[in-house]
């Protein structure tokens, strides 16, 4: 193939894939912020949907495409079945983080706030238009940038699906890049890799960018912005001297809001919300349970009944899975480490330095949006044979394995932070620069307690996703060899997948085995951080 047929190739597959990305992106905004509010609003939903959404955030993108392509060829058929196949893949690797991000916005609205739309006996549709959606749209804008990095990370695996001997795809960036892999075609790969971080840098610069820094006006602020009131400000004496004022009035207006909520008026108590909480959580938890009870019988006589009692009514299945269910969470603990010493403090810079902060975020988008088989076989072809030789195969190949796990999924606790970062009120960095904070004392009392709910979601989403990153690299074939680690969970879902129809129900084993286990973590674990942060990090 020429040199000029590979960039014709390789434009018009990008051009198909980002089309159909931004596409998915749109519809999953939507859904997702009107899931976040109803989980954030009715308790019911709240304990359905979230572990719901944290469970289907962890389980590989890949491991639900057999289910869902036979489904779909089976009712629908022909290229139609296996295009919607590709598009529900997709959407279940960018929805997830944007339901909980805008869950992380509604659940965090300031309590002063819901006491003044009381005092107005707002009604629901005022509450969710000038109240729910503003407070979740900078969470959901914030993880735009890691769903679209998210969606082309995941693409080829999404675009391209091998069951067996049998191969179903559509023509994309993913596609594209699986043939070249496959061919050991280097120079069409490196064309297809210029090509796309050139797209994905004017991709960021004229839509996710302006996108992203329009949330800025959604912060909580009762002035303008930090530069207008500098500009405003003759001497720090001056300003403290009017917020010394200004606290004082908003005492009194504390004091005033407070007094109306406590005496509302008759007009006010007209407009009342007619359902009590009770009825609330009945009537959206009632519908919740049907649906989903529906979907699991759905799923259970599918299949997963032969799974169930085939494979997870046996010890001897048990003690493998526990085994490379216990290597994969060590991987996953050293990654999720790396992930924060890295993130955190490039996050917090970006945020607080806008200018040089676009640049950074530039960069972060290329990187992490590159698909895994672009950049994989390179890492197994020129990485594994030097480093391997120097600390052997085996970890070399486990340490290519914590690299895509990682680009994975960083990029979610990158941009959740740098989101809660930008959004924060300019009179709270106002008032830490009046009263001379150290950069200690500003991280402490300013940056860390505004950080904490979107790095929980962060950090949900970002582990959700490590799964994939596993399943994604721990059992790769370059040119004809095969790189795997020794044991892994993940590992186990790969070799399951890629024996075909006869592996399907040993993979969904897999798949059941690592629900339970994330359910678990769900319910001990980030719901508990949910509601810590709710109770502890609230802008009051």
């Amino acid at each position: 193939m020429s040199i000029l047929a590979e960039i014709y190739i390789s434009t018009y597959a990008i051009l198909i894939t980002f089309i159909r990305i931004w596409l998915i992106i749109i519809f999953s905004v939507i859904v997702g912020m009107f899931t976040g509010i109803l989980s954030a609003r009715v308790k019911s939903a709240e304990l359905i949907l979230v572990p719901i959404v944290d469970i289907l955030e962890s389980v590989p993108v890949i491991a639900f495409f057999p289910v869902i392509l036979l489904f779909l060829l089976s009712y629908i058929g022909g290229g139609l079945g296996v295009e919607l196949a590709v598009d529900f893949l997709l959407v279940t690797a960018v929805i997830w983080n944007l339901i909980l991000g805008a869950y992380e916005g509604v659940s965090h609205i300031p309590r002063y706030l819901g006491d003044v739309s009381d005092v107005y006996g707002m009604t629901y549709w005022q509450r969710l238009k000038y109240l729910f959606v503003p407070a979740a749209y900078p969470k959901v804008v914030s993880n735009i940038a890691p769903s679209f990095a998210s969606a082309l990370f995941y693409v080829t695996f999404s675009e391209v699906i091998s069951l067996g001997n049998s191969s179903y795809s559509v023509f994309g960036l993913g596609s594209v890049a699986l043939q070249y892999a496959s061919e050991e075609n280097f120079s069409g790969l490196l064309i297809l890799l210029f090509l796309l971080v050139i797209a994905i840098m004017l991709n960021y610069r004229y839509i996710i960018d302006p996108w992203m820094r329009s949330v800025e006006k959604f912060s909580y602020e009762v002035e303008g912005s930090l530069r207008e009131s500098q500009k405003k400000t003759a001497t720090a004496r001056f300003v403290s001297s009017a917020v010394q004022k200004a606290n004082i009035v908003a005492s009194s207006g504390k004091r005033l809001v407070t007094s109306a909520v406590n005496t509302r008026t008759q007009h006010a108590r007209r407009r009342e919300p007619v359902l009590t909480s009770v009825e609330t959580n009945l009537i959206v938890g009632i519908p919740l349970v049907v649906l989903i009870a529906g979907a699991l019988y759905t799923l259970w006589i599918g299949g997963f009944d032969d799974a169930f009692y085939t494979y997870i009514l046996s010890l001897n299945f048990l003690y493998s899975a526990l085994i490379g269910l216990s290597r994969d969470l060590l991987r996953i603990v050293i990654v999720y480490a790396i992930t924060l010493a890295t993130m955190i403090p490039l996050s917090l810079y970006a945020g607080r330095k806008k200018k040089s902060g676009g640049i950074t975020n530039m960069a972060f988008q290329v990187i992490y949006s590159i698909p895994a088989p672009v950049f994989a076989p390179f890492l197994l072809v020129f990485l594994v044979p030097v480093v391997g030789g120097v600390i052997g195969e085996s970890l070399a190949i486990n340490m290519v394995v914590l690299m895509i796990t990682y680009l994975s999924a960083a990029a979610y606790i990158f941009f959740n932070v740098y989101g809660a970062v930008i959004s924060l009120p300019s009179e709270m960095r106002m008032m830490a620069s009046i009263f001379g904070f150290g950069k200690w004392m500003e991280f402490k009392y300013l940056w860390f307690p505004a950080m904490i709910p979107s790095l929980i979601t962060g950090s949900m989403v970002a582990v959700g996703s490590y799964w994939g990153g596993l399943q994604v690299s721990e059992f790769l074939s370059v040119g004809g060899k095969t790189y795997a680690v020794s044991t892994g969970l993940m590992k186990m879902l790969d070799e399951a997948i890629a024996l075909g129809p006869g592996g399907l129900v040993y993979a969904e084993a897999l798949d059941l085995f690592l629900v339970f286990f994330i359910l678990l973590i769900s319910y001990l674990l980030w719901l508990r951080l949910y509601r810590f942060s709710k109770k502890r990090y609230v802008l009051e």
